[in-house]
């Protein structure tokens, strides 16, 4: 399939507003407020259930919009999520309630 310049874009500008993983650093001065964390993660486009437990290593989203996390998840310190592959290719990645 052919990738347009706008799929393109938009995980390049993505990357360069927020260039790690830390929400350049609003995660950190938030600490552990989960909910404070989830908030922001909606506000970029993820959709993120109730009472999820991020990693304090953080996420480094490129395509949040294709994000869907539900209630009750629990994530490692070393989770990661991709979107897409080498080729731009995109899929929706879905974690269920209860994911671990």
């Amino acid at each position: 399939p052919d990738v347009s310049s706008w799929q393109l874009f938009r995980p390049w500008l993505l990357g360069r507003l927020i260039p790690d993983a830390h929400l350049c650093g609003v995660s950190k001065l938030l600490g552990r407020h989960y909910e404070a964390i989830s908030a922001l993660y909606r506000l970029l486009g993820v959709k993120v259930g109730r009472y999820v437990y991020w990693p304090g290593s953080g996420f480094n989203f490129s395509e949040p919009d294709l994000v869907e996390v539900g209630d009750y998840v629990v994530f490692g310190s070393r989770s990661l999520i991709y979107t897409s592959d080498a080729k731009h290719r995109r899929q929706a990645v879905t974690l269920e309630a209860g994911s671990n």
